[in-house]
């Protein structure tokens, strides 16, 4: 078994030290004063992203990723306008577990960008990031996100750095006969195709021999020591502590997570975690130390699944991920994703080489 990564939270630098340290940039149009956040910002940043993006996102679901992270307070950029006092411009950053092998990393995780629109357009988001770069930490942290092609063509023109290689993407069709029609075949050949589609990809049943799965409804210092062994990576990973994982799946506001673990007498040997969408899953853990366990689990997870009426599963993440072999193995089909991984970080020039990092959807897609 590997070495224990310590969980690195709560991270040695909190919030308060980031805000002592304000930037000395201020901004050249004499329109707007930038400034760092304090949590009396929160409500009003709410109502600035449900507003420029049209959702109707709750406070508890903003309060959860805002409020409630182990690893701390987000680190808001925001653009006041002088004249009313209002913020029209706000850049999320969220304080975010990681790790380079075994040494403790300190990390901010992309999130939430908006410019009200009668603003958008006057150079407020290139006021945010010169902002951003002349704050003290900008050079001892590395930041990173997942952003998908729509998001990543739109931070091009700020020279951001990304990747250029898109993230591998696997998908378990469930329901055939309901993607065939989606196809533009006609209802009648697709109820006549889609048996022999599912037997075609169909992956054998693992057999437990003596194991037994049971469901998982909290995280606990077991969890941690199998999760971080086997999770470990040479490279960037995210190390998931117990504590992280109840607040990042048990205690989600709006979205349904689904954990089972598999048992060898009273032992943990592996466990997973699903999100149940509303007619598909995304895989969001899966640690088993190997390939027949991992196995269990997924056939496990296509019950369930198909179960909740899921039509298909998904995951996506990084090539060097140990179950990609497990995911072939149960017929997934593998493709590129719309999914690229950002990294910026000065005094670690290898973090923007995407063959450097393990990422999978539970370290990044929360919403």
């Amino acid at each position: 078994m590997t070495a224990i990564v310590p969980l690195p939270a709560p991270h040695k630098k909190n919030w308060r030290d980031w805000q002592h340290a304000q930037p000395p940039f201020q901004s050249p149009d004499p329109r707007f004063v930038l400034r760092l956040s304090s949590p009396e910002d929160f409500p009003e940043i709410y109502d600035l992203l449900n507003s420029t993006f049209g959702n109707n996102r709750s406070a508890a679901e903003y309060d959860w990723i805002y409020k409630k992270n182990p690893y701390g307070m987000p680190h808001c950029r925001l653009v006041i306008e002088k004249a009313s006092g209002k913020i029209v411009s706000n850049g999320t950053r969220f304080p975010w577990p990681l790790a380079r092998g075994s040494q403790d990393m300190e990390a901010i995780q992309g999130g939430d960008s908006a410019t009200l629109p009668q603003f958008q357009r006057q150079g407020l988001v290139s006021l945010r990031i010169q902002h951003h770069r002349a704050h003290p930490w900008y050079n001892q942290e590395i930041s990173f996100g997942l952003p998908n092609r729509a998001s990543r063509e739109a931070t091009k023109k700020y020279k951001q750095p990304d990747s250029s290689t898109p993230t591998p993407f696997a998908k378990k069709i469930l329901d055939w006969r309901t993607l065939l029609i989606s196809k533009g075949v006609p209802s009648y050949l697709a109820k006549l195709a889609a048996p022999a589609a599912k037997f075609v990809t169909r992956a054998s049943r693992q057999k437990q021999e003596g194991l037994r799965i049971k469901p998982i409804y909290h995280f606990n210092h077991e969890h941690q020591t199998l999760s971080l062994s086997h999770s470990r990576n040479e490279g960037f990973w995210c190390p998931h502590g117990a504590q992280w994982m109840n607040w990042r799946y048990f205690s989600h506001p709006s979205q349904e997570y689904v954990s089972h673990g598999v048992y060898s007498g009273d032992e943990l040997q592996a466990f997973s975690v699903i999100r149940l969408d509303r007619d598909s899953a995304m895989l969001m853990e899966l640690i088993a130390p190997n390939n027949h366990l991992s196995r269990i689990l997924l056939d496990q997870i296509e019950r369930v699944a198909v179960e909740a009426g899921a039509k298909a599963i998904e995951v996506y993440a990084s090539k060097s991920w140990r179950q990609w072999p497990a995911l072939r193995q149960q017929r997934y089909f593998i493709r590129p994703s719309d999914i690229y991984l950002s990294a910026t970080s000065i005094d670690h020039p290898e973090a923007l080489l995407p063959e450097n990092w393990q990422l999978i959807p539970g370290d990044s897609d929360v919403f």
